[in-house]
C-alpha cells in the first residue's frame, strides 16, 4: 500500500493512472465475460442428458460415441481388443493388481465367466450382445473352432473394426452384424451361450434387455 501510494505521488502517476483505469477496466470485463463462457459450457456438458441408446449421428447418441471412439482408436489403444475390465484372484490383488497386465486380466475375466456361467463343454452356437470391436467374440471363437460365434452392436464403425481384426487374425467362425440388443431378428432358440458383458448400462429397458436375450437362447 505504501509503495503505489509513493508511486502515484510521483509527477505524472495520476495521469498514468488515470490512462490505465479504462484498460484495466475493459480486462476486467473481458475476463468475466470468459469466465461466464466456460461456465456456461461446462453447465451445458454436465446438464444434458446421458447418451440415447439408438442409431443415430446424434452427438448423444450410443452409436456415434462408440463410433467415434472406435475411428481415433482411443479405447482399442489403451484398453486393447476387450472393452471390459478384468478379473484378479484374491492372491493376485494381494500381491498388487499391477503384477498382472490389465489386457491379460480381461481374458482371465472371460474364463472366469465362463465357468461361473455353466455354459455347455462344446457349444455351437454362441451370441455376444454388445461386442464392441470383437475381442471377446473372437476369443471365444478361437476357444471353440467347432461353434458360429455371433457378435452385434449398435456401432457400424465397431462392426467393421471387428470384421477387419477377425480377418487379420484369421478367424473364420466369428461374425459381425449391426443389430439393436432391443430388436434382435434372431429366431427363438438359436444360441447354445448368449453373452453380454457390460453393455446392459446402455440399454434403456433393461426389461426388454434380458427378454430379448432369453428369447434367443436356447432351452
Amino acid at each position: 500500500a505504501r509503495a503505489r501510494a509513493e508511486m502515484i505521488s510521483l509527477p505524472g502517476a495520476t495521469l498514468a493512472a488515470a490512462a490505465l483505469t479504462p484498460r484495466l477496466t475493459a480486462m476486467a470485463s473481458a475476463l468475466t465475460v470468459a469466465v461466464v463462457a466456460v461456465a456456461a459450457w461446462v453447465f451445458q456438458k454436465l446438464d444434458r442428458p446421458a447418451r440415447q441408446y439408438r442409431a443415430s449421428d446424434d452427438f448423444n447418441s450410443v452409436q456415434s460415441e462408440y463410433n467415434a471412439w472406435t475411428q481415433d482408436g482411443i479405447l482399442e489403444y489403451y484398453w486393447g481388443e476387450h472393452i471390459h475390465l478384468g478379473y484378479y484372484t484374491d492372491e493376485e490383488r494381494a500381491r498388487g493388481y499391477k503384477k498382472k497386465g490389465f489386457i491379460q486380466a480381461k481374458y482371465d475375466f472371460i474364463d472366469e465367466q465362463l465357468r461361473w456361467s455353466g455354459a455347455p463343454a462344446n457349444p455351437a452356437s454362441i451370441l455376444d450382445v454388445g461386442c464392441g470391436i470383437g475381442g471377446t467374440t473372437r476369443y471365444l471363437a478361437k476357444k471353440f473352432p467347432g461353434a458360429k460365434v455371433t457378435g452385434i452392436s449398435i456401432s457400424d464403425m465397431q462392426i467393421a473394426r471387428a470384421q477387419e481384426l477377425a480377418k487379420q487374425q484369421g478367424v473364420p467362425n466369428a461374425e459381425f452384424l449391426l443389430k439393436d440388443a432391443l430388436a434382435m431378428d434372431f429366431p427363438d432358440n438359436s444360441f447354445d451361450v448368449v453373452w453380454a458383458i457390460e453393455s446392459g448400462e446402455h440399454m434403456p429397458d433393461k426389461r426388454k434387455y434380458v427378454e430379448e436375450m432369453a428369447r434367443v437362447l436356447k432351452p
